[in-house]
Order: structure tokens, then sequence, then C-alpha cells
């Protein structure tokens, strides 16, 4: 088995990282594991799967997939791009809150590559993490002519009542805004228990379960009771 090497008595994996991703891995020349054996049988076996995950870190390194990226991460991201957007409006004033308002999808990718760009260049345009951050990028802004609405912009930023006026006059319950999405995007049970629980959350923040009496305001002092405690999502 190569990269195999003998340190202190006892077999490790040594395998060299490549000049070209060196920095971005940020573990110097090798990526190193031992594997807690001396013998070289039982190494040749548990080198495999250490190899393969080695192999996975520099190929991902090499895509500008590393290091990985969680959802907490980068929804922390989106949010600083939306400050980020915002400064750059022409109408922007200092101090204020303003949301990002984009004409069409490809002058918000445009936005999100040139943010992530200057600040975040580990996470290029047609990446995993890219994909994440502009997922939660589009529940801070408006995409005008946007031909179907993210899930956090429905689920959130722009809840819509329904237009029976017997109905209108009950409360829109967040449930029914979670069925109605859930039957349009038919997400896997992961996503839609992650934003349930999310959901759970604002819930308790506001006070009540109307969907339809969600402002703008509420979801913004929401996100910023959550980041200056340092909690999640």
């Amino acid at each position: 088995m190569p990269h195999l090497q003998l340190w202190k008595g006892k077999w490790r994996v040594r395998k060299p990282i490549p000049i070209s991703v060196q920095a971005v891995i940020g573990r110097g020349q090798y990526l190193t594991r031992g594997l807690g054996t001396a013998n070289r049988a039982e190494a040749d076996r548990l080198a495999i799967s250490v190899l393969a995950e080695f192999q996975d870190i520099i190929e991902r390194a090499r895509r500008g997939d590393w290091p990985p990226l969680d959802a907490e991460g980068a929804e922390i991201i989106a949010y600083k791009w939306a400050g980020w957007a915002a400064k750059h409006d022409p109408d922007y004033l200092p101090g204020e809150y303003r949301e990002p308002v984009f004409a069409s999808e490809g002058e918000f990718t445009a936005s999100v590559t040139a943010y992530l760009a200057e600040d975040w260049p580990s996470i290029k345009s047609g990446t995993k993490g890219f994909e994440t951050v502009k997922g939660f990028a589009r529940g801070e802004c408006t995409i005008k002519k946007q031909n179907r609405p993210s899930a956090t912009a429905t689920l959130m930023s722009n809840p819509v009542r329904p237009e029976d006026p017997v109905l209108s006059a009950s409360p829109y319950r967040f449930s029914d805004l979670i069925n109605a999405w859930a039957l349009e995007r038919d997400p896997s049970k992961k996503t839609r228990d992650e934003f349930e629980s999310k959901l759970t959350k604002l819930i308790t923040h506001l006070g009540h379960d109307d969907a339809a009496q969600v402002k703008d305001t509420d979801l913004i002092a929401w996100k910023q009771r959550l980041l200056s405690s340092g909690a999640s999502l």
C-alpha cells in the first residue's frame, strides 16, 4: 500500500498534498494520520479508507469546495452578503437597513459571485458551498423576476394568505404554510424537518402562529437577536 510510513513503531498514512492546493488545505505538505498498529497487513487494510478520504480532500480543494461549509456558516455569510449588497445600492443611506432588490436571477447571482470573490475567495462559483450560500442569500433579498420562489422566501419573507375572503379572516398558520410549500417543492424529509424546526423557533420569538401577521421588521429583529446571542437559526 503506498504512502505508508513506520513512525515510532506504528504505521501511519502520509500522503503528499499537491503544491497547488497546499494553501487551501492548510496542512503543510502532507495529510497524515496514524493507524494505531504495528502490523503491516492490518495497516494495509486500514489505509484504504484513509487514503480515499485524503484523496477526496485534495479533489475538493481543487474544485474550491474546501474547507467544508456547514449550513450555519453559509447562512451567516449570506447575511453579511445582504449588508454588502445593500451598501452597493445607489440609494443606500449609511446606517439604514435596506433589503437588496434584483431585477433578475442573473443579477442576483452576479452580486453573490462578486461578494464571495472579494471576501470569501475559497467559495468558488459552481461548488456546493457556493450553491449553499446562494440558497440562503435568496432569503435575504427580493428578485423581481424570479421564475420560482425560493424555499426561504416562500416560507418566511413573503407569506401569502388564502385569497378566499372567508379564510382570510382566520390566522394563516405556519403549518399551513409548510404544507403548501412542501406540496409545491416536494422536499426531502430532512429538509422539511429543518424548516419546521426553524419555524418553531420563529413562532416562539413572535409569540403567535399567524404567518400573515409577520413583517420584515419581525424577521430582522429575530435574526439580530440570534446573531447577538450566538444562537443558530
